[in-house]
């Protein structure tokens, strides 16, 4: 296993030296930390909390792998972790179980989901997953969020409205019950007119809900039940 530790440079040198010194300081060391990484699969990089706050800040490529491969301590102290994941949202996932489990942290990071659409709020601790305060705030900043809301919270009606509010595509993760609620579906394909998709099929067969769907979007038609197809209302609108 390899390990990287501090820099040569002291840590009295390196606390008295101005910034710019110590942003070339993590520049260089960067590049030799990447050859060992991708050469040493259990690489662990254990170097004073300073110093790791300064390659996150400094260093933007592949950030969440260079954080998975920061030792437990780093992983486990807030304020590092803060600084990863305010950078880089999936970050929290290599975060220790009780700052999953912070909400502080776990805001910070759904705010900055990173590549992956679907946010980073999957690595939050199931009590958060389940705390309605918490995944308001969460599906606030990214309504994809609640895809990994507690199944209770994905049926609880102001939630759901919350996380369409944010991002209309959110509805395919809202209950089955809330997907056969027409009020809550004539909610979502006025946004989003495919939302229809994930509608009940009874609803789907709605000529009220398909209207409304069409008039958002045409290409909603083919989630229309098939009974409706050929009505003329809906070929119309359509542009059939």
């Amino acid at each position: 296993m390899a390990k990287i530790d501090q820099p040569s440079s002291s840590s009295e040198q390196i606390e008295n030296e101005p910034r710019e010194d110590l942003i070339t300081i993590s520049r260089k060391s960067f590049k030799e930390i990447i050859p060992l990484i991708q050469c040493e699969k259990d690489t662990i990089i254990n170097v004073e909390k300073k110093f790791a706050i300064l390659l996150i800040q400094e260093i933007q490529v592949d950030l969440c792998f260079l954080f998975s491969k920061m030792s437990k301590e780093l992983q486990g102290d807030k304020e590092v972790v803060m600084e990863a994941v305010k950078n880089d949202g999936h970050s929290l996932e290599f975060a220790s179980k009780e700052l999953q489990g912070d909400k502080e942290v776990v805001i910070n990071a759904v705010d900055k989901p990173g590549s992956n659409l679907e946010g980073s709020f999957i690595y939050a601790s199931k009590k958060l997953k389940g705390n309605k305060e918490m995944v308001m705030e969460a599906v606030r900043k990214n309504g994809h969020a609640l895809e990994y809301a507690s199944e209770e919270l994905r049926g609880v009606r102001e939630v759901v409205l919350e996380a369409m509010n944010q991002n209309p595509k959110a509805f395919r993760h809202a209950s089955k019950e809330l997907q056969g609620d027409r009020e809550v579906v004539m909610e979502a394909v006025k946004r989003a007119g495919i939302s229809l998709e994930h509608a009940s099929k009874e609803l789907r067969g709605d000529r009220e809900v398909a209207m409304e769907a069409l008039r958002q979007n045409g290409y909603a038609i083919s989630y229309v039940a098939e009974e409706l197809q050929n009505d003329k209302g809906v070929r119309k609108l359509a542009a059939w």
